[in-house]
């Protein structure tokens, strides 16, 4: 459980703030689309929800038909396939991104010309990129823990994920950030 809740925390975490990044962008530039980044944002993490609990129940139900010893086996596959995802998300993916659409952004956020349906998709995407990293890590740590276990461990680590937020925004609220920067 204390496994799940810290994945799930971290994962959550990182879906919230960059959501919160998504809705500072639009209100900056005043580009009046944040109804659809949070549409996208709850959307995403409806979808996570039901894509996570359905396959902690999948494995609870294949850790009553596999024979213990293969079950330790299948546990280490999908922790180095969870590896290998995280090796290719951070040398391939990633720098490919950045190095091609940091350009294109720029230049179609200076011309505020996105649509909300395009913010709400990728809402939608980022969200959804976070809940497939929360199940490659949970599905290895779930063969441990029972189902009841691991579905408590996702629902705190959320919750506290939520509180997190909540605290950092309010108290970005309260700082004024251009204080911190003065020299």
């Amino acid at each position: 459980m204390i496994t799940t809740a810290l994945i799930t925390f971290r994962e959550s975490l990182e879906a919230l703030v960059v959501i919160g990044v998504l809705y500072g962008f639009s209100r900056k530039f005043k580009l009046q689309k944040e109804s659809f980044i949070i549409k996208g944002a709850i959307l995403g993490f409806l979808t996570s929800i039901f894509l996570i609990l359905g396959l902690l129940y999948f494995i609870f139900l294949q850790r009553l038909a596999i024979p213990e010893d293969q079950l330790e086996i299948l546990e280490q596959v999908l922790l180095i396939f969870s590896g290998i995802f995280l090796i290719l998300v951070t040398l391939v993916i990633h720098p490919f991104i950045s190095k091609q659409k940091t350009k294109h952004v720029n230049s179609t956020l200076e011309k505020k010309d996105l649509s909300g349906f395009s913010l709400g998709m990728l809402s939608f995407f980022l969200v959804l990129l976070e809940a497939v990293e929360t199940i490659l890590f949970v599905s290895s740590s779930s063969f441990t823990s029972s189902f009841i276990d691991s579905v408590w461990g996702l629902l705190a680590g959320f919750g506290s994920a939520i509180v997190v937020t909540v605290l950092i925004y309010k108290t970005y609220l309260k700082i004024h950030i251009e204080k911190l920067f003065k020299f």
